[in-house]
């Protein structure tokens, strides 16, 4: 096997066991692996005091040694050198340990007893590339955070320099419409209109900006939540006009989630159906059925429908299907939606025929509960 490696290697073999040494020396200087040094330990106190004296690419690393065995070894080196490939090296009567050294976190497991120039070559490779190849992931997975902190300050302060003079020309349009109403044409008069209008509308992008931009993969506390009495919660908190009509046809379930993520995701799908309905009775459903490892839960309702070429499109920030004059939407309420059901391993689709109404669907995780079902039926007056 050949070494694509671009340096020579500095190993360090840590084995008290001078036939077990000599064994590994002699693949060593058979194998294709360019070398420039080779240095030795016979227990974890000397191994440890060369590598804070030296720089290796990979530690052959016997697990039993006279002052450290089992799989504390390997534990010990992998947590004080986390950016080492290692290799642990056991008897066929331990390799068990050694598999359980792998899971914990070992590049490879080498066996005495079947080792030959072949194999140590295949395992150092393997162990460097492993290594390499975790270490550009920690890097880019720290790159990525460090964007996305450097993406939601720039949102953060981008939005509040913006909302300054948006609020200054709002104060400024509103004094000219009261102070010279009198003196405006017509045609002033609508043209402040559709300003303030304007202004809204830019107020609620940045607003959308800055919801869009909060979420992210954090560390927030997940508890069981019942679904039923949670979702009449938000029902409730939304204002219905007098001829819409929501009801959940089937029970729901209890959810190991945060509780103000999934308010957003229902407050959302039923505010954008209410938002559009277009008929004398509007209907709005919710439903949810259980599927093998997830519930899919879905928002119907009997709209205007949607056309299939934007099925796509109206999960994407800032895109909506309404002209602006007609809409005060932001087109970031459903790219929210879509957002965080992601968070969740979920996914959320819609379907939908015009004038016949859209069903909007997305899935969570299932957990394993016993729930009980009240069907709710909402109608504001």
């Amino acid at each position: 096997m050949k070494s694509n490696l671009t340096k020579p290697l500095k190993i360090l073999m840590v084995e008290n066991d001078l036939s077990n040494r000599v064994l590994l020396q002699n693949s060593l200087s058979e194998s294709s692996l360019s070398i420039s040094e080779v240095k030795y330990a016979e227990s974890l106190k000397d191994a440890f005091e060369l590598l804070d004296k030296n720089s290796f690419d990979v530690v052959l690393l016997d697990l039993n040694l006279p002052d450290s065995r089992g799989l504390d070894t390997f534990i010990k080196t992998s947590k004080k050198y986390p950016n080492i490939a290692n290799i642990v090296i056991t008897s066929q009567a331990d390799e068990d340990l050694g598999l359980e050294a792998v899971a914990g976190g070992a590049n490879e497991h080498l066996i005495l007893d079947r080792c030959n120039v072949y194999s140590l070559t295949k395992y150092i490779l393997y162990a460097i590339g492993h290594k390499q190849a975790e270490q550009a992931l920690m890097q880019l997975l720290t790159d990525v955070e460090r964007a996305n902190r450097e993406l939601k300050d720039f949102a953060y302060t981008v939005s509040h320099d913006l909302k300054e003079p948006l609020r200054a020309i709002k104060t400024l349009a509103n004094w000219i419409s009261t102070d010279y109403a009198d003196k405006l044409s017509k045609n002033d008069g609508e043209q402040i209109k559709l300003l303030l209008a304007r202004v809204n509308q830019m107020n609620n992008l940045i607003n959308g900006v800055l919801k869009y931009s909060g979420l992210r993969h954090v560390e927030e506390k997940h508890s069981p939540l019942d679904l039923n009495p949670f979702v009449s919660e938000v029902i409730d908190m939304i204002a219905l006009p007098d001829n819409i009509t929501i009801t959940v046809e089937n029970p729901l379930p209890v959810v190991q989630c945060e509780e103000t993520r999934i308010m957003q995701v229902f407050q959302n799908l039923i505010t954008n159906a209410v938002k559009y309905m277009d008929k004398a009775k509007g209907k709005i459903i919710i439903d949810c059925v259980e599927e093998a490892d997830f519930w899919k839960f879905s928002v119907a309702d009997n709209g205007p429908g949607i056309e299939e070429k934007y099925f796509e499109k109206i999960f994407q920030i800032f895109q909506t299907i309404s002209p602006q004059e007609v809409s005060e939407s932001s087109g970031v309420g459903l790219a929210i939606v879509k957002k965080i059901v992601e968070l969740y391993d979920g996914r959320v689709w819609v379907e939908s025929e015009i004038n016949r109404g859209s069903t909007f669907f997305f899935t969570l995780p299932k957990q394993k509960s016993q729930t009980e079902y009240v069907k709710l039926e909402t109608k504001c007056s």
